[in-house]
């Protein structure tokens, strides 16, 4: 997981930390003279933003947590490296040929990932189901977070 800190943006939806931030950059960006070149304006305009959004909104650290497949094999990345392959070769000649070709591998990289998530998830509902104790609190807990989202 990486930490970041980030704007706390949804706050401007209030009425006062939006004046607030407004009167803020109004005064930074007129503490701030006008510079000679562009790169130097926009580091000025960029410093005032941040200043007034860190003055008015505050910071938070963002918890990003690692994305991608827990199910990734080497037949799943040879599938996409293919995809992509015939993606870029699509987008550097458009034709009705290539954009077939595409189709295709797109479809087998779909059918591979869809039927090995199947397969993982039948290894993990016969792992429950044998496992009488060990496994039942994550069962719980992935039943609970399936009925959420239904």
């Amino acid at each position: 997981m990486t930490n970041e800190l980030v704007y706390k943006v949804y706050l401007l939806q209030e009425e006062s930390i939006r004046r607030l931030y407004q009167q803020r950059l109004a005064k930074n960006l007129r503490e701030y003279p006008r510079a000679s070149t562009i790169e130097k304006e926009w580091e000025n305009m960029k410093i005032a933003t941040e200043k007034a959004a860190n003055e008015a909104t505050g910071t938070k650290k963002k918890y990003r947590r690692k994305k991608g497949l827990r199910i990734w094999n080497e037949e799943i990345k040879y599938a996409i490296e293919n995809k992509r392959a015939a993606y870029q070769k699509y987008l550097q000649n458009p034709s009705e040929e290539n954009f077939e070709t595409y189709k295709i591998k797109r479809n087998i990289a779909k059918t591979i990932v869809s039927k090995t998530h199947k397969e993982s998830w039948d290894r993990f509902i016969s792992r429950t189901e044998t496992d009488i104790f060990g496994e039942q609190s994550m069962a719980y807990k992935v039943l609970k977070h399936l009925n959420r989202t239904n």
